[in-house]
């Protein structure tokens, strides 16, 4: 196993548990209130009026997929957020937020 080194240990992840679909503008809401210093969003949400949607965000850039049909629909939707200095974003109404400290910890 390798041992993080002390630019990795700066790092934190944080998952944010989805109970109800998001509008488009939660999302953005979401990404921009979570910290200056995102690196990578990634998850599997239900978008009002789009469905079940892959979530990709890194350098700015959002980018969104429909889930295929074979996706499992009892799956949780949720969105890990990989950067410094995350702050709990401004979040839907049902959502939980869980941050860890670093990647050491995972």
């Amino acid at each position: 196993m390798l041992k993080p080194t002390s630019f990795a240990s700066r790092f934190q992840t944080a998952t944010i548990y989805l109970k109800n679909p998001l509008s488009t503008e939660e999302l953005k809401t979401i990404i921009d209130t979570a910290g200056s210093r995102i690196q990578r969003i990634k998850g599997v949400v239900s978008l009002e009026n789009e469905g079940d949607t892959v979530i990709q965000y890194a350098a700015g850039v959002l980018a969104t997929e429909a889930v295929p049909d074979a996706f499992d629909k009892k799956t949780e939707r949720y969105l890990v957020i990989i950067g410094e200095s995350l702050k709990e974003p401004l979040l839907p109404k049902g959502a939980k937020f869980q941050i860890r400290q670093s990647v050491q910890d995972i």
